[in-house]
């Protein structure tokens, strides 16, 4: 018998849980000198597939650049670059603008 909720194909889509913001991800990277995909994800305490989307979006606009390798792993470490530290800033005025409206 169909129910509004039955859903025949047994859907496997995971609840909706927010991404991280691209502005929180440059300013957890600008805490650190040097950081990975995977340490930025257990300071934030986040699964990676909710950070993953602004980490490579921060890669793409060139907002962290690589500055090593993390001798314990041997994955690339990133650090925000010029460009993502001033990313970070105009992300940062126009959170604050935002919360000043109200």
């Amino acid at each position: 018998m169909d129910t509004p909720h039955h859903d025949p194909g047994g859907s496997r889509k995971r609840p909706d849980r927010p991404q991280l913001p691209l502005r929180d991800l440059l300013a957890a990277a600008a805490n650190t000198r040097r950081t990975r995909l995977e340490l930025l994800c257990f300071e934030l305490n986040m699964d990676a597939s909710r950070v993953r989307p602004a980490w490579d979006r921060a890669l793409r606009a060139q907002l962290l650049e690589q500055v090593g390798i993390d001798p314990d792993t041997g994955e690339t470490l990133y650090r925000l670059t010029a460009r993502g530290r001033r990313a970070l800033r105009v992300l940062s005025v126009g959170r604050a603008r935002r919360h000043d409206e109200y």
